[in-house]
Order: C-alpha cells, then structure tokens, then sequence
C-alpha cells in the first residue's frame, strides 16, 4: 500500500515545473470579497441565534467558505515551495505558521488578562490555560470550558 501511495505521490507532482501567473502573486486581492461574505455569513448567523431566521442563513456556511479559502492558500504555498525547492518540507510549514500565528494568540492573551484584572470579566485561570495550551476542543476533565 505505501508503494501505491508513494507512487502515486510522484505521479502527481512530478511535472509541477513552474507556477501559473494567476498564483504568483504572494497576495490575492480577489479573496477578500469571499473572506469578507464569510465573516458576513458568521456575524448574520451569530446575530439570527434564538430567532426563526437561523434556520434559513447558518452561520456555517460562513465557516465553511472561510476553510475553503485556508485550503486553498495552504496548497497554493506549498505549490510554490515544491517548485522553488523540487520537494516540500512539512515541517519548515508548519514552523512558519507557529511563527506567523502563536505572537498574536498570546499577545490576545495578555491583553484578554489585563482586561479581565481591569473590568473582572470572569475569566478564570482554567480559562486562559486551556487557550494558552490549544486544549478547548478536548474533553476536560470535571466539566468543559
């Protein structure tokens, strides 16, 4: 089976030699409006919670656009590092991503802090670990966040 897959990898990307100009550009300005419909979408739906419309504009559909234009970007810069380095390093990737996305989470998280010792919104300690270690999604034990 990894003989398959392995084969079947190089099938693929073998003849990946250059990028259509329509990807070069390291910006798209073209997927603002759809990035700006989905924040529309999500908002509307937020706002129509507790009412009959909800049913009929789900904030989902928001989300869903937002992960297609994710996808999208992701595969688009791994094109290009295949054909500006013949091969793709997952882990140069995913090291970009920690840096370009970790300083702006806890730099929220600090600001978050301070606003919570300000204004005593709540927030407790549980709280900003389960942020701080990206753990919101897993059961916690005793109850959830």
């Amino acid at each position: 089976m990894q003989s398959l897959i392995t084969k079947t990898r190089y099938l693929i990307l073998k003849d990946i030699t250059e990028v259509p100009d329509l990807l070069k550009p390291a910006y798209l300005p073209g997927l603002d409006g759809l990035r700006a419909v989905s924040i529309m979408l999500v908002l509307a739906g937020h706002f129509l919670i507790g009412t009959k419309w909800v049913d009929y504009l789900p904030g989902s559909i928001g989300v869903n656009i937002f992960f297609v234009i994710s996808g999208f970007l992701i595969t688009t810069i791994l094109f290009k590092e295949k054909v500006k380095h013949g091969n793709i390093s997952f882990r140069l990737f995913y090291f970009r991503r920690v840096l370009r996305i970790f300083p702006l989470v806890y730099l929220y998280l600090v600001i978050l802090l301070i606003l919570n010792h300000v204004f005593d919104l709540h927030t407790t300690p549980r709280m900003f670990i389960v942020a701080g270690l990206y753990i919101g999604n897993f059961p916690v034990q005793y109850g959830s966040n």
